[in-house]
């Protein structure tokens, strides 16, 4: 073919190719959109099993997450294990974390080296994952496959791995996309799944009082809502967390921790409306 033919034929080539990458870009955002359909009631993302209740007084847990687990000081392991000092009995729990802010990928996580000391020390019983707030959904596979090989790494350190399932945003309504996408990877490897997203989703639908819409992640910045849960979001969070991990329903019992400024009666709800979520998917 001669030069100018070949000239001739190049813009031919790139807009064929723009076309092709147009649709692609309509078709993937039309199935997204497809797949964002606001849910209507949580029971349409049942459990994909029981689990007994991996943790008991004297284990230690291991979080992994980013910013969505100690937002403003309120640590959710410090959280964890202060409900658990609070019971009476109390319940001992040892916690350890890598909770780094950003948005790096779960896959980012596991060669930390607080991850890989946290492995080689075989002192956790059960690590908890939570992946970046929309990696779930818009790197599904990438998500997935960490998912594997953190739960190949703690197997081989003798632990277990429960995911922390996060909410969804003001700006994205996302939630059954994230729901579906870790009840996939959790029945795939048989693990459990702490549906927080859920519970927050519940509270929202059904507060104690009027409230506005994500009144769990909003503050004096993000009156409307944001992605990082306020003190009642981490008092959801905490107690979703503990019931999964222990079994245990801890009735609304209050604690000291940093950050928590919530009445006893709030608290109580919460709780309350965690177990709801909680209390089908665990082997009792």
């Amino acid at each position: 073919m001669s030069a100018p033919a070949k000239m001739k034929k190049l813009p031919v080539v790139i807009l064929a190719g723009l076309v092709t990458a147009v649709a692609g870009f309509f078709a993937r955002e039309a199935m997204r959109r497809a797949r964002d359909v606001p849910i209507t009631d949580a029971s349409q993302f049942p459990a994909h099993g029981v689990f007994a209740p991996p943790v008991q007084d004297g284990d230690a847990v291991f979080f992994v997450g980013n910013s969505l687990l100690g937002w403003e000081g309120r640590s959710l392991p410090e959280w964890v294990a202060a409900l658990g000092m609070s019971l009476q009995p109390p319940l001992r729990l040892e916690v350890g974390a890598d909770i780094v802010f950003g948005n790096a990928p779960l896959a980012d996580f596991l060669g930390h080296a607080a991850v890989q000391e946290a492995l080689a020390s075989r002192r956790y019983k059960v690590f908890v994952l939570q992946g970046e707030e929309c990696e779930a959904v818009d790197d599904e596979a990438g998500f997935h496959q960490a998912v594997r090989d953190f739960h190949a790494a703690a197997a081989a350190a003798g632990a277990s791995t429960v995911l922390f399932m996060t909410w969804e945003m003001p700006w994205r309504g996302f939630l059954r996309s994230v729901a579906s996408s870790y009840e996939a990877i959790a029945r795939e490897l048989q693990i459990p799944v702490i549906p927080v997203g859920l519970v927050h989703w519940r509270c929202d639908q059904q507060p104690p009082t009027p409230r506005p819409p994500f009144w769990l992640t909003s503050g004096p910045a993000n009156p409307e809502g944001g992605p990082h849960p306020n003190a009642m979001g981490a008092a959801v969070n905490a107690y979703a967390v503990f019931q999964a991990l222990t079994g245990i329903d801890p009735k609304g019992v209050n604690f000291a921790a940093p950050g928590n400024d919530n009445d006893g009666e709030l608290m109580r709800y919460f709780s309350d409306m965690a177990w709801k979520e909680i209390s089908p998917r665990l082997r009792r």
